[in-house]
């Protein structure tokens, strides 16, 4: 399977991507996006996001469990469907897809790809990001299809995108971190009892730990300072959980600099996805710097 299939022309191409990107129904039937639902553990039992779980009930389930969930990625049997369903009307498909350092897809890909060999030609993308910055790439991807152009354009555009996608979060979830092997237990143990702040980085496709505050000003200025660091950027997202007030006050910082007049800056809940790496309480921001200049 090669992500640059060779071809005459641009032929019927279509985007699969998982839920971890939290694509919207309504952005999913306008731009033909078919998403694969991805699964979390909770204690022993496994959802599948969006059938028999919503984000709501995922958060409130969090609040009230000493369990820590895992995302886990699609079965094969969902894949497989996914891609029996884009081959009724296209000759291409994009797998777009979580970072595989936090979930990996690329072996269900393949396997779900294979009953199709010689009618539908599958590409998987790893966007290195999660949540609205893995959005961004998808919809691209399949906002370029729709405007006809051609699977290896797409896929070059798509895969100069992804160093240009940010994601920084502050959490006070050490449990997780701890989980996740970001920082040892008596690092948790420790930052308990200072009521440590601490901040998470997306970086390769990592959550790397970053500086640690002690206060929520101080928090809103290191989300702040992160953002106005860009010297260009065309998009920022601020993404929460239970953070309503300080979120009101991060966007009110954010829409007084400057260089933010005439770009995209949007607020939204942040998914389950994320929520299984940040804990049902969080803030953080997502930059989108775009590319400088058209490709050739």
């Amino acid at each position: 399977m090669s992500a640059f299939a060779e071809v005459d022309a641009v032929e019927r191409i279509k985007v699969v991507t998982d839920s971890a990107s939290e694509i919207g129904l309504k952005e999913q039937k306008e731009l033909g996006i078919i998403v694969v639902p991805m699964r979390i553990q909770l204690g022993k039992k496994i959802y599948r996001e969006g059938v028999d779980i919503t984000r709501k009930k995922f958060i409130a389930l969090l609040k009230n469990t000493n369990s820590l969930p895992r995302l886990l990625p699609p079965t094969e049997e969902d894949f497989y469907r996914a891609y029996l369903q884009a081959s009724k009307d296209a000759d291409f498909l994009l797998s777009i897809h979580v970072s595989r350092r936090l979930v990996e897809m690329g072996d269900l890909v393949t396997s779900a790809a294979m009953p199709f060999a010689g009618r539908l030609h599958v590409s998987y993308i790893d966007t290195k990001a999660i949540s609205v910055g893995q959005a961004e790439l998808v919809k691209k991807a399949a906002e370029m299809a729709r405007e006809g152009k051609g699977v290896k354009e797409i896929i070059r555009t798509v895969h100069n995108m992804v160093p240009h996608v940010y994601q920084y979060y502050y959490t006070p979830a050490l449990d997780y971190m701890q989980r996740d092997s970001l920082i040892r237990p008596e690092q948790a143990i420790l930052g308990r009892l200072l009521e440590v702040k601490p901040f998470l980085l997306l970086e390769e496709g990592v959550m790397v730990p970053l500086e640690k505050v002690l206060t929520m000003e101080q928090v809103l200025d290191k989300l702040y300072q992160f953002v106005v660091e860009f010297s260009r950027f065309e998009k920022v997202f601020i993404q929460h959980s239970g953070m309503g007030a300080e979120t009101e006050k991060l966007m009110e910082l954010l829409e007084s600099y400057p260089k933010m007049k005439g770009k995209v800056l949007d607020v939204m809940d942040y998914g389950i996805g994320l929520a299984t790496y940040l804990g049902p309480v969080g803030l953080g921001v997502t930059v989108c710097e775009g590319l400088e200049k058209p490709l050739a």
